[in-house]
């Protein structure tokens, strides 16, 4: 914004600007909308997901969502004032409660040319004031106790001035629509994915489990913070302006501008409404100047504004009207602004770009995709986790993600992105979707690429299956199995520890076999017996070899080679061709592929022993 050169050029018309920074408003709300319809998209509609879709996004649901951003504004704007009493407490007066504020706003009413407000008080000490109302016939003109206490007749008057002229120039309806729009745009926040989300245990796991979604999260909180720097930038915009207009307004409508000046020097500092919702600082004669939820320009801006297109008549300033009781004269410890040089003020005297009000907006907290500090840190351990997850499982498959995928998967995405631009140009209309861009074209292309997920799913499937059958010949030629809980590349002398001998395997040989020759034991069948016998079968034979290597396998299959154990070793085979007992035994054994192997080789040795041999030969 230019600089202004006189009193006249605060006061022009704003309104034409104005709404064109709503378009902003409705530009946020469609971001934030594409942010929470994501997930949604990707299960339903994945042709139409924003940018990444390649039939248009906007095509499909720029009119719906538009029609449910208008509901839901209209809901909040008509109800304005009624959320704002309930929010803020305000209590309606008149001149039987406040004569003095109805004795000073009564000829500023007929000054300014507008209907009569309605007057409320918010009993706190914070020097502030706002008018609110969307209906000419239920405007309303809300000051605090402190305010009222803490400035004298024409300081009061030129804030109560200030307050009509927002009424005049229908800024209260403007701010109206900006808090809805604003309000929309939480209420779609705390529903949709935010950055937030990110730090919560569960998003981590997730993202981890399938890092595809990581590109996507991403997009989301970017179009999400993205949508939120926006709105809060064109509501800083038009309160700024409109701030700068009602200094002015006032100014002409009193005749006093140190008056006015002398009153924002006293609120400045003094401001802070306490339990207010900070959604209400855009309507407030001081509100928040930084951050991301800035609505006014600093008061140093304002004064500097008010002294450079006033000039002298800033620096009249005698004694001025002041009806307050003595007590609170006395009490009032606030300065005048003639207890300052007013000329200090004039170097400061120019209103903020829109680039410095796009700064002030600006959260410092968090990043350009809504992330704060831990959310990046979460998001680092996302990657991490995914890279040594996934990284690792290609590692030991050979299964990569090769240059050609790469490069497909930035092809899509970048026609999706075009594909966007090419519906918003129809919208708005333009010429037609390309072919490539058109729901039919994105159909076949979608199917395709199914098809070809399927076949990679069914080839990779294949695959397994062939190294699976590649490892169990390579197991049945070595007459192994690959079972073993034994560190064997730290493998001890052999007698292994001191309360086991080789005769530990021959007294267990010689145990009764539950399932077979005695009943099981309470709680179990013949079938878990029979499972709990294999099991410990696999057991004895890895620690035979480990601790005492070939010759504790000779002991353990000599004391195995009885017909007892071979007539429970053909129980258990005879069992395996029954489906109820082997989903059973699946379900319940320990090891049931290394059961298998030793059922089939009951003279079979862990593999490892062998490979510490020697003498395991890999096909």
């Amino acid at each position: 914004m230019a600089s202004p050169v006189g009193l006249y050029e605060h006061v022009r018309s704003n309104h034409w600007r104005s709404l064109k920074l709503f378009a902003g408003f409705l530009l946020a709300f469609h971001l934030m909308s594409a942010a929470l319809l994501t997930p949604l998209l990707i299960v339903i509609d994945a042709a139409h997901l924003p940018l990444l879709g390649r039939a248009s996004y906007l095509a499909r649901y720029f009119l719906p969502v538009s029609a449910t951003g208008a509901v839901l504004f209209g809901l909040r704007y008509w109800w304005h004032v009624s959320a704002v009493h309930r929010e803020t407490g305000f209590r309606y007066v008149d001149g039987t409660d406040e004569p003095r504020l109805v004795r000073l706003i009564e000829p500023l009413i007929l000054a300014a040319g507008v209907r009569r407000p309605f007057l409320g008080v918010i009993e706190s000490p914070a020097l502030n004031a706002f008018a609110v109302g969307v209906r000419d016939d239920h405007m309303v003109v809300v000051v605090t106790r402190g305010l009222i206490e803490g400035l004298d007749d024409e300081e009061l008057e030129a804030v109560l001035a200030h307050e009509l002229i927002h009424i005049r120039c229908r800024d209260t309806r403007l701010m109206a629509a900006a808090n809805a729009f604003i309000g929309n745009l939480q209420w779609l926040h705390q529903r949709g994915w935010n950055g937030r989300k990110l730090e919560e245990g569960r998003s981590i796991t997730g993202l981890v489990l399938l890092p595809m979604f990581i590109p996507v999260v991403l997009l989301m909180t970017f179009f999400s913070q993205l949508a939120f720097r926006i709105g809060y930038f064109s509501r800083a915009a038009i309160g700024s302006a409109r701030e700068f207009i009602a200094d002015a307004e006032a100014v002409r409508l009193t005749q006093n501008p140190a008056a006015l000046t002398s009153a924002l020097r006293k609120i400045d500092g003094h401001d802070r409404i306490a339990d207010m919702a900070e959604s209400h600082d855009a309507m407030l004669i001081s509100g928040a100047v930084s951050g991301p939820n800035a609505t006014h320009p600093s008061i140093a801006h304002r004064i500097a504004a008010l002294i450079q297109t006033t000039g002298p008549a800033m620096a009249y300033a005698p004694s001025r009207r002041d009806t307050r009781p003595s007590e609170q004269r006395e009490r009032d410890d606030l300065r005048r602004a003639n207890d300052k040089d007013l000329l200090s003020e004039i170097t400061s005297a120019s209103r903020p770009s829109f680039w410095q009000i796009f700064r002030q907006t600006r959260d410092p907290e968090l990043d350009l995709f809504g992330l704060s500090r831990r959310a990046r840190r979460a998001l680092l351990v996302c990657v991490t986790g995914a890279a040594a997850l996934w990284g690792g499982s290609w590692y030991m498959t050979g299964q990569a993600l090769g240059f050609q995928e790469t490069r497909e998967m930035a092809n899509a995405a970048w026609l999706g992105a075009r594909c966007q631009l090419h519906g918003a140009e129809k919208i708005v209309g333009g010429g037609a979707i390309p072919a490539e861009c058109s729901e039919e074209f994105a159909q076949k292309e979608a199917d395709m690429a199914r098809a070809a997920l399927a076949a990679n799913i069914a080839s990779r499937q294949r695959q397994e299956e062939q190294q699976k059958a590649q490892r169990d010949a390579a197991y049945r030629a070595n007459r192994c199995f690959p079972f073993t809980l034994k560190p064997w590349d730290q493998r001890l002398s052999s007698g292994g520890e001191s309360s086991t001998d080789l005769g530990y395997y021959r007294r267990w040989a010689e145990q009764p076999i539950e399932g077979v020759e005695v009943p099981p034991v309470a709680g179990e069948t013949n079938a878990d017996g029979l499972i709990d016998y294999m099991d410990m079968r696999l057991l004895m034979a890895d620690a035979a070899a480990y601790w005492f290597g070939q010759q504790g396998l000779d002991t353990l299959h000599d004391a195995l080679s009885t017909p007892r154990h071979q007539r429970a070793l053909s129980a258990f085979r005879i069992a395996l061709r029954k489906p109820n007992f082997a989903s059973h035994f699946e379900r319940t054994s320990s090891h049931p592929r290394d059961v298998r192997l030793l059922a089939a080789m009951p003279d079979a040795s862990p593999c490892d022993f062998q490979k510490k041999q020697g003498t395991f030969i890999a096909l």
